[in-house]
Formats: C-alpha cells, structure tokens, sequence
C-alpha cells in the first residue's frame, strides 16, 4: 500500500495505539490530516486535460 491508500491502516492503528499512547494515537492522526493536504496527481491530470465534446472525465 502506497499513499492515499493506507490511510485507513495508519487511522486503524492510531486507534488501537491509543490505549498504549495516546500521544503516538494523536501523532498518526496529525499524519493521516497532513497527508490529505497533499493534492492527488490522478486529479490533477484529470482536471489539468481538456475535456472533448461529449464526454467526461469522469
């Protein structure tokens, strides 16, 4: 898993680490926040391409 994609994992296990820690809890979820802040390359080339006449870019 790579990027986007393990963000439920890190918020799952900032979760379970909470009863050990509940700074290392806070600092996995400040993560998975920072880690939304940066924009997704697949949507910006979407957005980035021009639409033809008649389709979509979804």
């Amino acid at each position: 898993m790579t990027g986007k994609e393990s963000l439920p994992l890190i918020v799952y296990f900032g979760y379970w680490l909470a009863f050990v820690s509940h700074w290392i809890s806070i600092a996995l979820y400040i993560l998975v926040a920072l880690l939304w802040l940066i924009p997704d390359r697949r949507i910006e080339q979407m957005l980035a391409t021009p639409k033809s006449e008649g389709t979509s870019n979804f």
